[in-house]
């Protein structure tokens, strides 16, 4: 869904997964780059692309993928941390402040976020965005 909504929003969309086999669906919802987190550093490859990812959706249970993922944001940029599993998630305070990077979560949305949700995805459907 985060790729799906991106996209519709005019967003570049890079997916970065523990797991190879999706990366066909990535690119099918819209994907312009595919990160495989076990053969290449997500940080790296995302701050190369395009300067560093102006928002990081993550929806892993581990929050080691959030911690690897972190450096690849662009200045200004924010790190969303959704469905993260046990553990801390480590970030340099430095790196923090001088990057003016914000750092959010949320375990769901709320009822109005769901309407909204449900009414965008229902625009794009009928064309209307």
């Amino acid at each position: 869904m985060g790729v799906l909504d991106a996209r519709a929003m005019g967003g570049r969309v890079a997916v970065v997964s523990s797991t190879s086999e999706k990366e066909s669906d990535a690119r099918l919802l819209g994907a312009e780059l595919f990160i495989h987190s076990k053969t290449s550093a997500p940080a790296d490859l995302l701050t190369r692309w395009d300067g560093g990812a102006n928002i990081i959706l993550s929806t892993a249970t581990s929050v080691e993928s959030a911690n690897a993922a972190f450096p690849g944001l662009a200045p200004n940029g924010t790190l969303v941390l959704l469905g993260v599993g046990p553990g801390d998630v480590s970030l340099n305070p430095m790196a923090l402040v001088m990057g003016r990077r914000r750092v959010m979560g949320s375990p769901a949305g709320s009822r109005k976020d769901l309407r909204d949700a449900h009414a965008f995805a229902a625009s794009m459907e009928c064309g209307l965005v």
